[in-house]
């Protein structure tokens, strides 16, 4: 070999090792790739909400998604309860003390009235569903290892609940969609405690069961005014039903310092998410719904060994 074509080789090697570094090096945004998104400045009045205000004890609608959203199908808004005068039903918003959204554009939702019962079926409530695939059926579908479900989720300041009863909550839900009807595979849910001065309950459930964390007993659990300022919800799926959550500051959002996180896993295929809201006499606001990929750090690995490998043969080669 010449000695030309030596150097060449070993400018090509240094090259790609130093380009696999500074991809493991380099930020979030550069590792995980768009699956699907949508947001709320991609509608209007008009196309969004689904059954607000539509009367009657319940109400269902579909609606599709409009001006830019990818990845998923269209919305499915059950209203059931909505008593009259209305206690139940969907807006779109826009304000700029939502954390959730950098345009002021927000999904709402309203699940509230003066609630006696403490039945969960007669209790007011919303759910805004969305399958994992496009209008079209040729979508992403059954969220697989590697990929997250996100959004950006916050209360209403103020006044959360009515107490702590078994159908006063609002959260996110990650399901199993067969045919129309949706079962929960993994849910992320809040309440507050009427115990223990309203303090505001967080509830995971997956395949293990229910856990809750309240604070200020347990560390790992939010409190009012932090869910009240915004946190980006992160659902990664690993191998074998395993997950990683992160509740994380939305931008803006001081009360919460750093993200919580925890672990567990799922049984069953998730291929829709549904966000909720159920009598809690506080808007559900949410925003910024994607699925992201992101590299197993393994694989990328991996590629850095191997182009260190390389190197170091090339070196002894031409010592």
């Amino acid at each position: 070999m010449s000695r030309f074509t030596s150097h060449r080789s070993w400018a090509a090697l240094l090259g790609m090792a130093a380009g696999v570094t500074a991809l493991t090096m380099a930020g979030s945004a550069a590792h995980a790739a768009m699956l699907a998104s949508d947001n709320a400045s991609n509608y209007t009045g008009s196309t969004w909400p689904g059954a607000a205000n539509s009367g009657g004890t319940s109400a269902s609608t579909v609606y599709s998604p409009t001006g830019g959203g990818t990845g998923f199908g269209a919305w499915t808004v059950t209203v059931q309860n909505n008593q009259n005068p209305p206690y139940a039903g969907t807006f779109l918003g826009n304000s700029a003390s939502v954390n959730v959204s950098s345009s002021g554009a927000y999904f709402g939702l309203y699940a509230n009235g003066a609630v006696t019962t403490t039945t969960p079926n007669e209790i007011p409530r919303v759910d805004a569903m969305r399958a994992f695939e496009n209008a079209g059926g040729t979508g992403l579908g059954t969220l697989r290892a590697g990929q997250a479900f996100n959004v950006g989720f916050e209360i209403q300041t103020g006044h959360f609940g009515i107490g702590d009863n078994a159908g006063v909550t609002t959260g996110v839900s990650l399901d199993t969609i067969t045919a129309g009807t949706s079962t929960p595979v993994f849910t992320l849910a809040f309440h507050q405690d009427s115990a223990n001065s309203y303090a505001l309950v967080t509830t995971i459930t997956d395949a293990a069961g229910s856990t809750s964390y309240e604070a200020p007993t347990n560390a790992t659990a939010l409190t009012e005014p932090q869910i009240e300022a915004g946190i980006n919800v992160s659902f990664a799926l690993g191998n074998s039903g395993a997950y990683a959550l992160t509740l994380a500051p939305a931008t803006g959002n001081t009360a919460l310092t750093s993200p919580l996180t925890y672990s567990g896993t799922v049984s069953g295929a998730i291929n829709g998410a549904d966000i909720f809201d159920a009598s809690t006499n506080a808007n559900a606001q949410f925003n910024s719904l994607s699925l992201t990929a992101v590299p197993e750090p393994a694989t990328i690995g991996l590629f850095i060994a191997a182009g260190a490998g390389l190197l170091l043969i090339r070196r002894r080669r031409t010592v």
